[in-house]
């Protein structure tokens, strides 16, 4: 059963901007070390389209749940790792899992999809249970 839905688009060239004003700090609001450290051994033209994408599928988880950043849910305790075959996964950390667990009870599973394309990056997310 769906859960939820989330979906976000993000202006590439708006992450740049806020990178470009905040570099760091804006980094360890927004994300996870594991995102950092991935961001670091991107190559130059992958950074900010990398953070986009991250940005938008955080966006999207956040949406999903069905209440947005509330107190529990941070940007930093959300993010996406890549699976042995490539595909983005979601990660929940700290008190964002905590308030996960809580808001669903039972197993659950979040799908995630990432793409972009010059301007934008785009995530879409579905929350479901099985039994």
């Amino acid at each position: 059963m769906i859960l939820g839905v989330g979906t976000d688009i993000v202006q590439i060239e708006r992450i740049r901007k806020t990178y470009d004003q905040f570099s760091d700090r804006f980094l360890k609001r927004c994300f996870h070390p594991s995102e950092i450290k991935e961001f670091n051994e991107a190559s130059s033209a992958q950074k900010i389209p990398f953070l986009a994408k991250r940005f938008a599928a955080k966006e999207a988880v956040a949406k999903a749940f069905g209440t947005g950043f509330v107190d529990q849910v941070r940007l930093s305790q959300i993010y996406v790792v890549r699976n042995k075959l490539g595909k983005p996964e979601v990660r929940l950390d700290g008190e964002t899992a905590v308030f996960f667990e809580t808001l669903y009870l039972g197993p659950k599973k979040i799908h995630l999809s990432l793409s972009d394309e010059v301007a934008y990056a785009i995530a879409f997310v579905i929350i479901e249970t099985y039994s």
